[in-house]
């Protein structure tokens, strides 16, 4: 029987078979397409909230570079204007690190959170340093020596940074 249709109707049968292939071509084709394309939106997605992150750091960064030091020592800012300057940009960089956790594994994310924590490690030395002061240290002292933690997170948030730059250069190269 079925050779008897097939060797009758062997035309129909061929296209037959060729619209089936042809359908399931195209529905591989398309899932492929929209599987490429969400990677796609992902990855710029990725890309942006990585850029975000790295615009926001170097906010911060410049902030606490350019911050009053010796007006806070004299007492010259109130606790209000001093987190009126600090916490946007602290706030904003907090959002980004909150951001990339969509898009990285936890031991990679870590490493932003990191960063996150040597700034608020900043914050927090500044409030001890200036606002509960060690009375035996002199101005130029405490100065000086938040200065001088405020630099040493610098350079640990810069290894940190360069092996997150490193690990990123990995991902995006695959």
């Amino acid at each position: 029987m079925w050779k008897e249709i097939l060797t009758t109707y062997w035309s129909q049968v061929t296209l037959l078979l060729l619209a089936i292939g042809y359908l399931i071509k195209r529905i591989f084709d398309d899932r492929s397409k929209k599987a490429e394309i969400n990677h796609s939106v992902y990855q710029q997605n990725r890309i942006s909230a990585l850029t975000n992150f790295f615009r926001n750091y170097a906010a911060v960064e410049l902030m606490w570079k350019q911050i009053h030091i010796w007006a806070i020592v004299q007492n010259k800012l109130s606790a209000e204007e001093i987190d009126k300057y600090i916490w946007p940009s602290i706030n904003s960089l907090k959002t980004s690190v909150i951001e990339l956790k969509l898009y990285f594994e936890k031991n990679d994310h870590d490493l932003f959170e990191l960063i996150l924590e040597n700034i608020l490690d900043i914050n927090q030395e500044m409030s001890l340093i200036f606002f509960q002061p060690n009375l035996d240290q002199t101005l130029v002292q405490r100065t000086n020596k938040f200065i001088f933690y405020r630099d040493d997170m610098f350079q640990k948030n810069n290894k940190i940074l360069t092996d997150v730059t490193d690990k990123i250069r990995k991902l995006f190269s695959n």
